[in-house]
């Protein structure tokens, strides 16, 4: 061997137990870190659908040139919304001058009484050995003789416990089955990998506290203090078995946050080593993104008053006809305030809808998302008692009763289709007796989409509830713009869709060569991806004839209307006091 294979050698070895830790990422516990996915996969369906990758490269202190040859790489996919599962798929890579891992991972999970779920996974081990570095005494060696490289399956598990909305509890298992990893008939068995974890969180503040025994039967403790919040991220520092680490997520633009950590040895064993860098990106396909500022919009006499009439230009031949010539702009957000009053076991029954979770409904004064379907159901004298808990059958009592005392309040029952039995049989018992002559009609609701009918149909579980929420809504999701030809002339040599705003500042352009395409589309957004505000908008085509000749279409406009509904919800166990005595309401059968 030469001096730089021995001193490979002797730094894998030095590393080896480390780096086989190191190459699952994240906490068995952590519902905010999408990396966690790699060590516990019954953590899916605690977390949105989110596509996260990543580096890892180790700083070798003795090496000049092999530094970048240590490095673990990761990419991985996760939804919690595959049919009521929980799916993830991924894989880790992890390269050295003279050693190779590589894992595959599928892995498949439920939620159950949104209190724990469990997951399991499936494992693809790729490891492999470069002859090249790794040249023993012996080139015969029986080892090497026939490969250099083994392929194995692994299999994994975990359960995660959220009993509380500010704690949470994981333990998972990987290599159950010690798959055999020997390159030849030996039985060489990679030893099965255990963690656990807790987490508790006190406002903007959560302490994690982790135990994991490796392949090495030694126990690796972890200990952190974090920074988090819901909206910015999270900064943590603590210690991680021999290791010092500071590591941080922030959400950039939109739904994509970057992931950076730092660890550093604090073992003189270590000293070989300097530290490691990981970076990752996520993109998290249900993070809303920020919104502008609002703005209020012009009266229409002002904006009429601020239009100049083009100019008539010689020789037009195009005609620009747009799918629209209004844009409704609503914007809706809704501030929480929690009761802390409230038990910690009441807010998970909760749908998405009871804390107003923003639906996608233009009218900004609407707070259902649904339209309401008269059906005829077969009446039924079917009882309650014994159907239902007596808790139930008092609820309906006290219904009943509300409705007898106000005769101008007018009850709804609506029910899916599934349910139009009991909602026939919660009819017979609020129209027995006393209101057995008033009229309560029994609905279907109507969404406007699927995601509005999910939210109202879903429950909170023990997720995060946001402090406040935002979405903004558009009465036509794209403007189509139909170029018509009036009469056919030399192809343009070039040509330029421009979208000016009420100043006559150019907000988006759109340009081309040759010829004119007969539709164009524009998503609303202007050239620094900045939605478009309320005003009288301009749109028009530029283009060069045969003799360079810059010539102008007519100037369509859109107008621009923008409207703010907000919405103060506060979540308390006392009973609300209304303004005004209600004149419907409706009753919801899940």
């Amino acid at each position: 061997m030469n001096k730089k294979q021995i001193t490979i050698i002797l730094i894998f070895t030095a590393l080896c137990n480390t780096l086989a830790q190191d190459l699952i990422h994240g906490n068995a516990a952590d519902l905010y870190d999408a990396k966690s996915i790699f060590v516990n996969p019954a953590l899916i369906p605690y977390q949105g659908t989110q596509l996260l990758c990543g580096m890892k490269v180790y700083h070798l202190g003795i090496l000049e040139n092999d530094q970048m040859g240590f490095k673990n790489s990761y990419l991985g996919f996760s939804t919690p919304y595959f049919y009521g599962f929980g799916i993830g798929v991924g894989g880790q890579f992890f390269q050295s001058p003279i050693y190779s891992e590589n894992m595959f991972d599928f892995s498949i999970s439920r939620r159950f009484f949104n209190i724990f779920s469990i997951g399991t996974s499936i494992r693809t081990l790729m490891i492999g050995y470069n002859s090249d570095n790794f040249r023993l005494v012996d080139p015969e060696d029986p080892v090497f003789l026939n490969s250099t490289g083994k392929t194995t399956l692994s299999v994994g598990g975990g359960i995660a416990v959220i009993p509380f909305r500010n704690l949470s509890i994981g333990i998972s298992i990987h290599d159950i089955n010690s798959p055999n990893i020997s390159l030849i008939d030996d039985a060489v068995r990679r030893l099965p990998q255990y963690y656990a974890s807790i987490i508790y969180h006190v406002g903007h503040l959560r302490t994690i506290a982790s135990l994991s025994l490796n392949q090495e039967n030694q126990i690796v403790t972890v200990g952190y203090v974090e920074a988090f919040s819901e909206h910015l991220g999270f900064l943590r520092t603590g210690v991680r078995g021999s290791q010092l680490t500071v590591e941080g997520l922030l959400h950039l633009i939109g739904p994509i946050s970057m992931n950076y950590s730092y660890d550093y040895p604090i073992l003189d064993a270590l000293g070989i080593s300097q530290g490691s860098h990981l970076v990752g990106l996520v993109f998290e396909f249900d993070r809303l993104p920020r919104l502008q500022a609002v703005n209020t919009p012009p009266t229409p006499h002002r904006m009429a008053l601020d239009y100049k009439v083009p100019e008539f230009i010689p020789e037009q031949r195009y005609e620009l006809l747009g799918s629209v010539d209004k844009l409704s702009i609503v914007e809706k957000k809704v501030y929480r305030d929690v009761d802390v009053k409230i038990p910690r076991v009441a807010l998970p029954r909760l749908s998405w809808f009871d804390i107003v979770r923003l639906d996608t409904t233009l009218e900004a004064e609407r707070y259902v998302p649904y339209q309401k379907e008269i059906i005829n159901v077969t009446p039924t004298r079917v009882p309650l008692r014994g159907t239902f808990s007596d808790t139930y059958q008092k609820g309906m009592k006290m219904i009943s009763e509300l409705i007898f005392a106000q005769p101008g309040l007018r009850l709804d029952i609506l029910a899916p289709k599934t349910k139009y039995l009991r909602a026939e049989m919660v009819r017979s018992q609020i129209a027995f007796e006393e209101n057995k002559d008033k009229t309560i009609p029994i609905a279907a609701p109507r969404f406007l989409n699927d995601r509005d009918r999910k939210y109202l149909n879903t429950p909170l579980g023990m997720v995060h509830i946001p402090e406040q929420d935002s979405l903004i809504v558009l009465s036509s999701d794209t403007l189509h713009i139909t170029v018509v030809d009036l009469y056919q002339r030399d192809i343009p040599l070039l040509w330029k869709l421009v979208i000016q705003d009420k100043e006559g500042n150019k907000f988006k352009t759109v340009s081309g060569r040759s010829d004119i395409p007969e539709t164009l589309e524009w998503d609303w957004f202007g050239s620094s991806n900045k939605l478009i505000g309320p005003g009288i908008f301009k749109y028009y085509i530029e283009w060069m004839d045969k003799d360079r000749n810059i010539i102008q279409s007519h100037v369509n406009e859109i107008y621009i209307q923008k409207f703010l509904s907000t919405i103060r919800l506060k979540i308390s166990h006392d009973k609300p006091v209304l303004e005004e005595p209600p004149d419907t309401i409706d009753l919801y059968l899940r």
